[in-house]
């Protein structure tokens, strides 16, 4: 693909601003947004697992190198989709493509590589920047104001899905942000232009060739429901992770509970609403500003508070040391305290690769973000090629009929595995859902090939 000169972004970019301004979008208009965005997107690769001993893995490999070309083994594995957001190459793609990688390379529309390093990752929102290797200036998006972005407006959405180079899908944008969000979708753009789970990070991008969002996991194909990070969010979280090479959010230092009718009437609470606090850090920052354990919060900072998710909606965007309001009910008083945050610590990592059961079962996952469910981060080639396997980039929806949302889920499943246990596990698997049968064979941890370092 021939690159796009500055005049010639120039020129583009004001003849999409005559059309956004005149309301109208027509195929024109969509190849010109195309070529402004395409030189900004990449793709990202990490080193494929291939699995020289699986009937199905020399199927595919023998398919792709008769459609593609290129040598069989030393392949690289396209795990995602990133941005250029300036022209010294920093890059915006998911957290979970990335985390853990050592070997990290983005590759242009035009074909050429480069190598990156990661810069910073924050696993809550799956954003991760990058810096890329080579000559700058690099082609690089301009970010448009997703807060202007209005339902029925077009989008183009760009990824790389299976490793086939850059597509673009249109659509429009369906929701935007909710005021009063209830659910971990709520704060992100909603559009029904096709993503693909396997290559997130992609933009969304407006009339106007400006970049208002970057797709999500969080796709729902079977009714044409997509979400993307609005740009105004993925600018304040890319600033923190180049500077500090983390996102820092405040903490409460508690722990909640829903409040159910029966506890309600149980407290003398019935008919109000708000959150139970199960259990505090004696001392944390909401001890210290004179909060206990059994009291009822019903507003953070003026907002109303009945779910989990109002908490979580506004630390979200907090720091610690920022200071908030408290409104909480205790023994029939409202009471208010001003709460100097402390630091949000992040759950535990998983357990390493050496455990037990994930040796039995040949693979390992990686969260995709803390409450989005894992992915089959590697799968060993002593594997079983018995059957139909696993591949890397499978999503775990299931385990024998059990749902799997966290890690800690699927490390519950697959505590009491057993040699011989055979294993009914529901993927995601680009935009299909498949049943993969995993059986467990003992094995010495030590002598497994392929094994990663720790």
């Amino acid at each position: 693909m021939r690159s796009v000169t500055p005049a010639g972004a120039a020129f583009l970019g004001l003849l999409l601003l005559a059309g956004a301004a005149s309301g109208q979008v027509g195929p024109d208009d969509f190849a010109s947004l195309a070529r402004v965005a395409l030189p900004a997107v990449v793709t990202i690769t990490v080193p494929d697992v291939f699995d020289a001993d699986s009937d199905e893995s020399s199927r595919s490999a023998e398919l792709l190198h008769e459609l593609f070309g290129g040598p069989l083994k030393g392949r690289r594995q396209a795990v995602g989709t990133g941005v250029i957001l300036d022209p010294d190459g920093l890059v915006i793609t998911s957290a979970h493509a990335v985390a853990g990688a050592a070997d990290i390379e983005a590759t242009a529309a035009d074909g050429v590589s480069h190598k990156a390093t990661l810069v910073g990752l924050d696993r809550k929102t799956d954003v991760a920047v990058l810096r890329l290797h080579g000559p700058s200036p690099f082609p690089h998006a301009r970010l448009g104001d997703s807060d202007a972005a209005r339902v029925g407006d077009w989008v183009l959405a760009i990824a790389s899905p299976y490793g086939l180079g850059t597509t673009v899908t249109r659509g429009i944008i369906s929701a935007v942000p909710r005021a009063r969000p209830r659910a971990g979708v709520d704060d992100l753009l909603q559009t029904d232009a096709a993503t693909f789970l396997d290559s997130v990070g992609g933009p969304l991008v407006n009339a106007r060739g400006e970049v208002i969002g970057f797709t999500t996991v969080l796709t729902l194909h079977d009714f044409g429901i997509s979400f993307a990070l609005p740009s105004n969010a993925a600018r304040k979280i890319v600033s923190q992770l180049v500077r500090d090479g983390a996102v820092a959010r405040g903490s409460l230092d508690v722990r909640f509970q829903e409040l159910t009718p029966g506890l309600g009437k149980a407290l003398g609470l019935a008919g109000a609403g708000g959150l139970l606090i199960a259990d505090l850090n004696p001392q944390g920052a909401a001890a210290k500003a004179g909060v206990h354990q059994g009291d009822v919060v019903t507003k953070l900072d003026g907002r109303p508070v009945e779910v989990a998710y109002d908490v979580e909606h506004v630390l979200r965007s907090s720091s610690p040391a920022q200071t908030i309001e408290l409104a909480y009910w205790r023994r029939g008083r409202i009471l208010l305290s001003r709460v100097s945050l402390g630091k949000e610590v992040e759950p535990a990592r998983a357990r390493p690769l050496s455990s037990r059961a994930t040796a039995m079962l040949r693979f390992d996952v990686r969260a995709l973000t803390p409450e989005m469910g894992v992915v089959v981060s590697l799968v060993r080639p002593d594997r079983s090629p018995a059957e139909p396997g696993l591949r890397v980039g499978d999503i775990i929806r299931e385990i024998n009929r059990e749902p799997v949302r966290t890690m800690a889920d699927f490390e519950r499943l697959v505590d009491a595995v057993k040699p011989s246990d055979w294993l009914a596990l529901l993927v995601q698997r680009g935009q299909a859902a498949v049943y993969v049968a995993v059986e467990a064979r003992e094995t010495t941890i030590s002598s497994m090939p392929g094994t990663p370092r720790r």
